[in-house]
């Protein structure tokens, strides 16, 4: 009777048997799973309201998880392999019908009347960064101004800056024109603030995982596996995720999937498809060049370049290029060069304005002195629970750097086939190597200029040297049978743990002199010596896994060694794999919705006063631009919202030409966040930081500048005289509205 119950349970368990009973278990215990950590651990620890949507999100996680006990896992990996595209879709579509995003945007809750607090207004699940500002207090709020005003997305706003501004120009900004199919995913913002936002933010993550994946299939011979663990590492990197609003995650979406595409081009044969591979690498080019920041244009190109060459080089006999491709290059280039002029006549002002900044327009770079931010993925997964001042800038891509370098010259020196790898390694190795120098010592400044390397500041330089090391390390592990390095019994994988455990004390001990104290803990320090001892050691072991096998005769007998070194390729891909979800998957929030935006009462009363008063001008008088940025997606025209580049005719109505100086301009003429202040006094400018100044204004240049309506925290009642009265109209919750006659 027991021998049959437990076979009866062992056939219960095996998987791909009693597939809906096993999954109707898995929903429910997943479901009371989940609801025993919203009440035990999510209300009690993290947050302060009880989400329907946090429950469903986990509960599906752990639907996931068990469904890996339920399927195997080749069957269930290769169903997802073959409908990828058409779940990807399903995906993203579910999570824009729900309006869920990645911004920090619930973040406002705390900023604005925090006193007025609803479930609507709180983050779903994870953790809001507040360093993430340039994201969810400048750039979403800015681009939902867009659709607040009578014109719905236009190409010029008066609303940011309360004067004319070219919002293509602007990071993530929609404009509804043609040169928009250089922004493809602000096409949500056509739906409303919601729909664009979600969009924006997952479906661009969904792409960044779609295309890895493709790309990584074309560089290890489509290896599914190996394909798998370095969409999760590009993904995942703290580089990818701490700046996914900024650039980084366009810059590999596109790169990458312009050589997919040119790779597919160039192999196919029927015309018509090739015209539609070569208008689709038209977009891309458009939008690589849509994405206006040169610091990544520039440094990732030089990798892009760098796989281009091998794709040439390895395929040549393949690709086929006749005169009727000439004519497409020739439309393509016509193509870009429309949209081009296109961009440029209608924002020559801006881009010149932008370009003739003091800040951003007139830094030139150095490099150097950035090895520790180089290595810094070493820490990466204590960065999102760390209390850490910025960990943006301290954030690489996950890419073992320099491993992946050293052991590509190994390759090259010990492989039976080296003229096939050279195609590869070479102008890899090559970008690579430029990059480190430019990261670690700089260039000769002629070199830089040559290179255009000197717009290119070292820490951002480093996030394209990470994808290099992370590609040679890609191709090299695809590769790995070809090494023909030999191994001696005991001593050979003796050997391996030393150079492994050397490497990784080596490693840490130079990055721990620069991370900040808070990660230089015992256990901080235990937990990353094992995680890279670890995966260093069965890095080697796959690298030299024949020779290994083949000299250790006895210790194969051995059932510890079976299992250590019989494993060793899925352990390795399975600690890369977790650590890159570990270093990224936390580091943005769940949130939904935009209602925090437009809900709370202040907003509701700035609307209520801009569609009776639809030109009056604002300021937000003693608040700097987070609190501008609000009025502005509610559709003030407001003075003093972010100035992406500077308004000229704000500063010479504040100060007359005659007092004006050099230092003046100079502290006015960047991108900047402004503070505004009325005063009883002289006007004066001061610089804050790099990208942010404090105007203090005297009251009576109200006049001057027009402006009806402000927003304050200060009583300015006390400036009133007979020529300008300021009446309070609104009194909620710390903050004011007056208005102004004159």
């Amino acid at each position: 009777m027991s021998s049959n119950m437990t076979e009866k349970i062992k056939e219960f368990l095996k998987k791909d048997n009693k597939i809906l009973i096993k999954l109707i278990f898995a929903i429910i215990f997943s479901f009371g799973i989940s609801l025993l950590l919203e009440k035990f651990v999510f209300l009690k620890v993290l947050y302060k309201y009880y989400s329907i949507d946090r429950i469903f999100i986990v509960t599906c996680l752990f639907v996931f998880i068990f469904m890996h006990f339920i399927f195997k896992i080749s069957k269930m990996y290769g169903f997802i392999y073959k409908r990828r595209f058409i779940l990807a879709g399903v995906l993203l579509f579910f999570i824009v019908i729900r309006h869920y995003t990645g911004s920090s945007l619930s973040i406002y809750n705390d900023v604005i009347q925090y006193q007025v607090d609803s479930p609507e207004y709180n983050e779903v699940l994870g953790v809001n960064r507040a360093i993430r500002s340039d994201e969810w207090a400048i750039n979403t709020p800015l681009s939902f101004s867009q659709n607040v005003g009578e014109e719905k997305l236009p190409y010029y706003s008066n609303i940011v800056r309360a004067a004319k501004t070219d919002m293509f120009t602007i990071v993530n900004a929609p404009v509804l024109d043609i040169v928009s199919i250089g922004k493809l995913f602000n096409i949500g913002y056509i739906f409303g603030n919601d729909v664009g936002i979600s969009f924006w933010w997952y479906g661009r993550l969904i792409a960044l995982m779609l295309i890895s994946f493709e790309f990584f299939m074309l560089l290890t011979n489509k290896n599914k596996k190996l394909s798998l663990v370095f969409m999760l590492i590009i993904t995942f990197s703290p580089a990818v995720q701490w700046w996914y609003s900024n650039f980084i995650t366009d810059i590999l979406i596109w790169g990458m999937l312009a050589l997919i595409l040119i790779d597919k081009f160039l192999r196919e044969k029927l015309f018509r498809k090739r015209c539609i591979y070569m208008a689709l690498i038209a977009i891309c080019a458009i939008s690589y060049v849509f994405i206006f920041y040169p610091a990544w244009m520039i440094s990732f190109a030089y990798v892009y370049l760098a796989v281009f060459i091998w794709l040439l080089l390895k395929n040549h006999k393949e690709y086929s290029f006749g005169k009727k491709d000439i004519i497409l290059v020739i439309c393509a280039i016509l193509f870009i060069a429309f949209i081009g002029g296109r961009y440029y006549l209608m924002s020559k002002d801006a881009l010149n304005a932008t370009l003739n900044t003091a800040y951003p327009g007139d830094r030139v770079s150095e490099g150097g002195g950035r090895t520790y931010i180089l290595m810094s993925y070493i820490y990466g997964i204590f960065f999102p629970v760390a209390s850490m001042a910025n960990p943006c800038e301290l954030s690489s891509m996950f890419s073992l750097f320099p491993i992946p370098m050293i052991l590509a010259v190994i390759f090259i020196v010990f492989n039976k086939d080296r003229k096939k790898h050279l195609k590869f390694i070479i102008p890899i190795l090559l970008a690579a190597l430029l990059l480190t120098c430019w990261c670690v010592f700089g260039l000769p400044e002629i070199l830089a200029k040559i290179t255009l390397l000197d717009k290119v500041p070292g820490n951002r330089a480093v996030v394209p040297c990470g994808l290099a090391n992370i590609l040679l390390l890609g191709y090299i592990l695809t590769y790995k049978n070809d090494i023909s390095i030999k191994l001696e019994r005991k001593l050979g994988i003796i050997l391996l743990g030393v150079i492994s455990l050397i490497t990784t004390f080596l490693m840490i001990n130079y990055e721990i002199r620069k991370v900040p104290q808070n990660l230089t803990g015992v256990a901080v320090n235990v937990i990353t010596y094992i995680i890279f001892a670890c995966i260093i050691f069965f890095l080697l072991l796959v690298l030299f896994k024949k020779d290994v096998d083949k000299n250790t005769n006895k210790l194969q007998k051995s059932s510890f060694y079976k299992k250590l070194v019989g494993n060793y390729y899925n352990y390795l891909l399975l600690i890369l794999g977790m650590f890159a979800l570990l270093c990224g998957i936390t580091v943005n929030p769940i949130n939904r919705g935009t209602k925090v935006i437009e809900d709370k009462p202040l907003a509701k009363e700035v609307r209520k006063i801009v569609n009776t008063d639809k030109d009056a001008i604002w300021v937000a008088n003693n608040y700097n631009s987070y609190q501008a940025n609000y009025l502005a997606a509610n559709g003030a025209k407001v003075i003093n919202s972010t100035n992406y580049y500077p308004n000229f005719d704000l500063f010479y109505k504040i100060f007359d030409e005659s007092e004006v100086t050099d230092e003046m301009l100079n502290i006015f003429n960047r991108y900047a966040h402004i503070e505004f202040n009325l005063i009883d006094g002289k006007s004066n400018i001061e610089k804050v930081y790099d990208d942010a100044i404090r105007l203090n204004v005297n009251y009576e240049k109200v006049k001057d500048l027009q402006i009806k309506y402000l927003m304050s925290n200060d009583n300015l009642e006390k400036f009133n005289t007979d020529d300008i009265t300021f009446t309070k109209i609104y009194d909620e919750y710390d903050f004011k509205i007056y208005s102004v006659e004159y």
